[in-house]
């Protein structure tokens, strides 16, 4: 484990995060855990943030995310069509990743979780 992962570990530890075995947790509640490209430890939910055509309106988006297996949390005000939806269980990284691939999602992007590193 690398010296920025480590301090990132500490982190999470000291703010009183605990970690288990994928066996002993509820995987609906599990956080993944990745290395970023910078060495810092980055915790993933199970949560994204989604842009979807503009062209959809409220009912459809609905619709959309349902059929999809997505719940939305909240509609976020920085941009029209921009959610934060719950991926229900499923890996954030992988329906992400799915997402991408149809013609009516701009982006969706994981909402990773990491410590705000010193300045």
């Amino acid at each position: 484990m690398s010296g920025n992962a480590r301090s990132d570990l500490e982190s999470f530890l000291g703010a009183g995060w605990t970690f288990n075995v994928p066996e002993e947790t509820n995987l609906d509640q599990a956080l993944e855990v990745f290395l970023g490209g910078d060495g810092h430890l980055k915790l993933l939910g199970r949560t994204l943030v989604v842009k979807i055509s503009e062209d959809l309106d409220g009912v459809a988006v609905n619709a959309w995310l349902k059929r999809n297996g997505l719940t939305l949390r909240r509609k976020l005000g920085f941009a029209a069509n921009t959610f934060l939806v719950d991926t229900s269980g499923m890996s954030a990284l992988n329906v992400a990743q799915t997402l991408n691939e149809l013609p009516e999602v701009h982006y969706a992007e994981p909402n990773f979780i990491e410590p705000i590193q010193s300045r």
